[in-house]
């Protein structure tokens, strides 16, 4: 059974309990369906990247655990790298960047999330909120582990486990100190080949 932060530490308090950390390799994400017009254009996947409040979940979702992943691999694996990783929130940024995609007022767009894992929603509820002040409409969704939304709207991102199938990935984890424990978010499309996997939000 996998306890949420909240709970490791609640555990820690009992003087007869030893919460024993290390790093694993749980790694959330963002899967864009990058079959449409929308997703497809990568300056609108920089700005998601700019515009995901990163040290804002690591320390309200995560209490300040885990580590923001900025490769497609966690840092126990000898590939990794975060070289390629340019990324951190700038609003001012990811607003631009909008723009220069031809979307300055934004778009519709729903997240659709892994219910059984409550960090999710409590981390998608905080990208919502800074995805909509850069100015888009941004609907939650939680759905089932074990089977997408029959359908997907052409703008939809969905947040699942690793394990799950996606039509492309945009990186929203890290490895976690934490037993079985989540990690904090960080987003990145793939399509470059870069070394040791792909590059994100290119």
């Amino acid at each position: 059974m996998r306890l949420r932060e909240r709970e490791y530490q609640e555990v820690a308090k009992d003087a007869n309990l030893q919460v024993v950390r290390h790093a694993a390799n749980f790694i959330p994400y963002f899967g864009p369906v990058q079959t449409n017009p929308i997703m497809a254009n990568v300056k609108v996947r920089q700005a998601l990247a700019y515009a995901v409040p990163y040290d804002e979940i690591r320390q309200k979702v995560y209490l300040g655990q885990g580590q923001q992943i900025k490769s497609i691999t966690p840092k126990i694996f000898p590939n990794y790298t975060d070289q390629f990783w340019p990324y951190k929130t700038d609003l001012d940024k990811a607003r631009a960047l909008l723009r220069d995609a031809g979307f300055p007022k934004g778009f519709d767009m729903t997240i659709s999330y892994d219910k059984a894992i409550p960090e999710m929603e409590e981390a998608c509820i905080l990208i919502k909120s800074s995805f909509d002040k850069i100015g888009l409409k941004t609907k939650l969704v939680a759905v089932s582990s074990f089977g997408r939304p029959r359908s997907h709207s052409k703008r939809e991102i969905s947040w699942r486990s690793k394990t799950a199938i996606s039509p492309s990935r945009i990186s929203v984890g890290g490895s976690s100190p934490a037993t079985t424990a989540a990690s904090p978010a960080s987003p990145a499309a793939s399509r470059r080949a870069c070394r040791g996997g792909r590059h994100p939000a290119y």
